[in-house]
């Protein structure tokens, strides 16, 4: 992982994690005080819901009483309706059921009185007589003879049907005799039973009122499938809070106090939130920042050392940074690539002489040896008064030298190469012309190519002495070159005594591996070295061979055109 990623993890770690660990609690030590206070306040509500339910309840059984003890009502009761006292009576009665309504009890939605012969309202309904008596509502109040509710139906038990309605019956007996006079029906609008819920009760609570058998008389507000289990304060599950009311019935609250406290937290930490979102952006910024300021001069001081790593010495580590420790590293980075530089240069150099001296030392090895023979065939030339061939011989020998020394250049024409082998071959076959005869070949298009000079030389002394001479017949030598792949190969092929197979693969291994010397084939090694350190790895002599057939020395160099003044101007700067 990158530095900077590192030290922005770590400092996000530091400050933000910390941060938010410290909401978190503080947002739980705030929803369990909210918890406990919704609860709190919620015991208090349902009892508050309970008292007006008991007010509502009491209101409608009062109007009962009342009706039931009215002495007008009573007697009208009793008069069977074919009397003509009966209309005075019932417009004197209703009136009174309205007025009663309008001014004591405005929450009850109509009284009815339903007598054997009369039938009284405060809401002027139309009543078909005596078909309530068929009714289930009317036989269970005159059995069970006191007051019965009835949970929510819609629309009253008598009359014209409204809005859903809760009912109260009770029956209504002679004041006098004891006997069953009528029922009366009272009815309470639904609306009312959730004013009473709502004004003391969220709307999502879930408020029912359950009859004395545990059946649902009414309900309010959004069944929200809240599980019940145990009374928790930091979880969803709500609250089951119940009160008894005064008429036997129960009302029964399910309080959600995990959700109304998260609600309440959620709403109270709003300001709170958003400054902690500026503070984590703030804490990010400066943790970017920090990050930045630090990895910026490390990664800058990886990328020199990448520069260094890839040969540039020139590389300058930055000595203005703001740390006094990042100050102290690239100075001493500086002051190890001044000193490598420095110590590159020497090795160079080192190097340039070594390659130098190694060129002498072939040229030295080649030149007495060589020299001592040629020497020696024109004396013999002279001795037998053959003068044109000792002229020859040292017109050859001249001309040898001559590109040998080449104006001191290291790389020459590819054709003054060929020639220099040429002169050389000639030379020799002066002295074996019993046993050699060679070949040289130039493509014309190669004539111009480039090369460092006394390649040839040492690889046909080889097929001279270890080929053509060592087969004890006639050979024939031959040299030429050809391009392959933008590069061009020379070859040295000699139909002599070829080498055994395990003397081909030493030799080529020696070859591959860049071996600097070894006694037997010490002048191909150097010239192998030559074209490894001149052209690189990549480039080198390999050899063919099959024994008592044939040898093949195959040179690989680059294809590069000869300019003679970049040559000199390599010279000049050397």
């Amino acid at each position: 992982m990158k530095l900077k990623n590192q030290l922005l993890i770590s400092h996000v770690l530091l400050s933000v994690v910390p941060l938010l660990i410290i909401t978190v609690f503080f947002y739980v030590k705030l929803l369990d005080t909210f918890s406990v206070t919704m609860a709190e306040s919620a015991d208090v509500l349902v009892d508050q819901s309970a008292n007006n339910f008991d007010i509502l309840i009491e209101e409608a059984e009062k109007a009962a009483s009342t009706l039931s003890h009215e002495i007008v009502l009573l007697q009208a009761l009793r008069e069977r309706p074919e009397l003509s006292s009966y209309d005075a009576y019932r417009i004197r009665i209703n009136r009174w059921m309205k007025n009663l309504h309008n001014y004591s009890t405005p929450r009850l939605d109509a009284f009815y009185v339903l007598g054997e012969y009369q039938v009284f309202s405060s809401n002027d309904a139309e009543i078909t007589e005596n078909v309530w008596k068929e009714k289930e509502w009317y036989r269970q109040t005159v059995e069970q003879d006191g007051p019965v509710w009835f949970s929510s139906h819609a629309g009253s038990f008598v009359g014209q049907e409204t809005e859903p309605v809760i009912s109260m019956a009770t029956t209504i007996h002679d004041s006098l005799n004891d006997e069953l006079l009528g029922v009366i029906l009272i009815d309470i609008g639904e609306e009312e039973f959730r004013q009473i819920a709502n004004s003391s009760m969220a709307d999502n609570l879930m408020i029912q009122v359950l009859d004395e058998a545990g059946q649902q008389v009414y309900q309010t507000g959004k069944d929200q499938n809240y599980s019940k289990g145990e009374n928790s304060f930091l979880s969803s599950n709500n609250l089951q809070f119940t009160e008894n009311l005064i008429n036997g019935w129960s009302i029964q609250v399910e309080v959600p106090v995990g959700k109304l406290a998260f609600d309440r937290a959620f709403s109270m930490m709003g300001i709170l939130m958003v400054l902690i979102i500026l503070m984590i952006l703030v804490a990010l910024a400066v943790s970017f920042r920090l990050a930045d300021t630090i990895s910026r001069p490390v990664v800058a001081l990886r990328n020199a050392f990448h520069k260094v790593e890839n040969g540039d010495f020139d590389v300058v580590a930055d000595e203005r940074t703001s740390s006094q420790e990042m100050l102290a590293l690239n100075k001493s980075f500086n002051r190890m690539t001044g000193n490598l530089k420095e110590l590159m240069d020497e090795a160079v150099l080192n190097e340039k002489r070594l390659r130098e001296a190694q060129i002498a030392a072939l040229n030295a090895q080649i030149n007495p040896h060589f020299l001592y023979n040629t020497l020696d065939t024109i004396a013999w030339n002279v001795r037998l008064n053959h003068n044109q061939d000792a002229l020859d011989a040292l017109y050859a020998l001249t001309k040898l030298f001559r590109i040998s020394i080449s104006k001191g250049q290291d790389v020459i024409p590819l054709e003054q190469e060929f020639e220099h082998a040429r002169m050389y071959l000639l030379l020799q076959s002066m002295r074996y012309s019993d046993i050699l005869d060679y070949k040289i070949e130039l493509p014309d298009e190669l004539r111009g190519c480039s090369t460092i000079k006394l390649l040839l030389q040492p690889l046909v002394e080889n097929s001279i002495y270890h080929g053509i001479k060592e087969a004890e017949r006639k050979g024939m030598i031959e040299v030429s070159a050809y391009e392959e792949e933008e590069q061009i190969v020379l070859k040295v092929y000699d139909d002599g005594a070829g080498m055994k197979r395990t003397t081909l693969q030493h030799l080529n291994s020696l070859l591959m591996q860049g071996v600097k010397t070894d006694r037997e084939v010490f002048g191909v090694l150097n010239v192998n070295l030559r074209l490894k350190m001149a052209y690189g790895e990549n480039y080198g002599i390999f050899y063919e061979s099959v024994e008592n057939k044939f040898t093949c020395a195959y040179v690989r160099i680059p294809r590069y055109v000869y300019e003679e003044s970049e040559n000199a101007d390599k010279r000049k700067a050397d």
